[in-house]
């Protein structure tokens, strides 16, 4: 783990898109504070995932972490149907 990116907040950074991500595209409810949870916590290892495998190559990680988990976590929720989306919906 790179100590410079964690004190510079990387690995948060992209928690907290997954949680802004996952606030616009959710209806609001408790259920919704379980993804996010679950979203921020698998961005982290994400993070550290991607960062450590492109590491050899000299490139950055940056958000694409968060498009991973925000992409996977709205698709299995739709697919639950479980919570009800706000966003994205098809024009009728």
């Amino acid at each position: 783990m790179d100590k410079s990116a964690l004190n510079a907040g990387l690995y948060g950074f992209n928690a907290v898109l997954v949680g802004l991500a996952l606030a616009t595209f959710l209806s609001p409810g408790p259920l919704l504070w379980a993804y996010v949870i679950l979203g921020a916590a698998v961005s982290v290892v994400a993070m550290l995932a991607t960062a450590n495998a492109l590491k050899p190559w000299g490139v950055a990680a940056l958000t694409a972490p968060f498009v991973l988990v925000a992409w996977l976590l709205l698709l299995a929720t739709y697919g639950f149907q479980v919570s009800r989306a706000t966003g994205c919906r098809p024009g009728r």
